[in-house]
C-alpha cells in the first residue's frame, strides 16, 4: 500500500499548544487598541472560542477570537434570507462575501409593549413617525406593527404582509447592511444577536454604485482591522499590566470612597429625618400635657359645688 499523501494532524495530546493565553477578565475594558466592538467576517465569528467555564456568561464576555474577548462584532453584507419565527423572533442571513454567512436573531417586543411605542411615536409630533411601508393594502392597523429589541428595526406582520424595515426602509433579499451584534449559540452553532442596523444605500443617482463604494470601504476597515489586530493575540506588557492595575486600585479606591460618601449622606440623611420625627413627637407630647392639663382645670372647676 502506498503512503496517503497529505501531512497527518498531530494527535491533541501532542498538539503544541499556542503561545497566547487568555488575559485576566478585569483587563477587558481597557483593551483601547480595539475597542468593545470587533470588526471581523462571518467564518471568524463561526470559528470564535466560547468559554462559559471560567467567566461568568452574564456579566463577562463568552467570545474569544485568540485571546481577544468579543463583546460585540461588527459585519457588513448581504441579506440572503428573511426568516418569519413569529410571534417571538425574527432571523437575517447575512453573507458578507467571505465564503460563510452568519444568523442574526431579532427579538420582537409583546403585542402590548409594541402598542405602547406605537402610540407614543403617533402622538408624538417632534420625532419623526414610523413609515409606512409598500404593500398591497393602502393602510395597515397598529396591531401589524411589532418593534423589536433593536431601536431602529420594526416588523409589519399581518395575514399575506410581512415586512423588515430599519429605519423605515424595506429589508430584504439583497439588502446590504451593517450590523452591530453579540454572540451567542443555538443548537451548537454561532448566532448573532443583532443589537443596532443600518442600511448601505446611496441617494439619488447612482444609489446602487454609491451603496457598493460604501460596502467596499466597510470591507476594507475591516480587512485593515483583521490585519493590524486580529492577526496577533492580544499582549499586555508588564508596565502595561501594572500601569492598568495601578488604574483599577485608583478606580477601586474611588469606588470605595463614592460608596463611603453615599453612606454617610444616607445617614445623615437618616439622622436629620430622625430629629424631625423626635422634634414632632415632643410638640405633640408637650401639646397632649397641655390638653390634659386644661382638662383637669376644666373638671375641677366643674366638680365644685357639686352634689356628693
Amino acid at each position: 500500500m502506498g503512503q496517503a499523501h497529505g501531512r497527518r494532524r498531530p494527535p491533541a495530546a501532542t498538539r503544541a499548544k499556542p503561545s497566547w493565553h487568555v488575559l485576566p477578565a478585569i483587563f477587558f475594558p481597557y483593551a483601547a487598541d480595539r475597542g468593545p466592538c470587533l470588526l471581523i467576517s462571518s467564518p471568524l465569528a463561526d470559528r470564535a472560542i466560547s468559554r462559559t467555564d471560567n467567566f461568568d456568561p452574564v456579566v463577562h464576555p463568552t467570545f474569544f477570537h485568540l485571546n481577544h474577548p468579543i463583546r460585540f462584532v461588527r459585519l457588513v453584507g448581504t441579506v440572503v434570507a428573511v426568516e418569519d419565527l413569529g410571534p417571538r423572533f425574527v432571523l437575517l442571513t447575512l453573507d458578507d462575501g467571505s465564503g460563510a454567512t452568519l444568523e442574526l436573531k431579532v427579538t420582537r417586543l409583546s403585542p402590548a409593549e409594541s402598542a405602547v411605542l406605537h402610540t407614543a411615536a403617533a402622538s408624538t409630533t417632534t420625532t419623526t413617525t414610523i413609515p409606512t411601508a409598500t404593500t398591497s393594502s393602502s393602510s395597515s392597523s397598529s396591531s401589524s406593527i411589532f418593534h423589536t429589541t433593536v431601536d431602529n428595526l420594526i416588523v409589519r406582520s399581518a395575514i399575506g404582509v410581512f415586512e423588515v424595515l430599519v429605519g423605515g426602509v424595506p429589508v430584504d433579499i439583497g439588502t446590504t447592511i451593517k450590523a452591530k451584534a453579540t454572540l451567542g449559540t443555538f443548537r451548537g452553532a454561532v448566532q448573532g444577536v443583532l443589537q443596532r442596523c443600518w442600511v448601505l444605500r446611496g441617494n439619488g443617482a447612482g444609489g446602487s454604485s454609491s451603496s457598493t463604494r460604501d460596502e467596499a470601504a466597510e470591507w476594507l476597515g475591516t480587512a485593515t482591522f483583521m490585519l493590524s489586530v486580529l492577526a496577533k493575540p492580544w499582549v499586555l506588557s508588564a508596565d502595561d499590566i501594572r500601569r492598568l492595575e495601578r488604574r483599577l486600585a485608583r478606580e477601586e479606591k474611588q469606588r470605595r470612597d463614592e460608596e463611603r460618601r453615599a453612606e454617610r449622606k444616607r445617614a445623615e440623611r437618616a439622622r436629620r429625618k430622625e430629629e424631625v420625627y423626635r422634634e414632632r413627637r415632643e410638640k405633640v407630647r408637650v401639646y397632649e400635657e397641655k390638653v390634659e392639663r386644661r382638662r383637669r382645670q376644666e373638671e375641677v372647676l366643674m366638680n365644685k359645688g357639686a352634689l356628693v
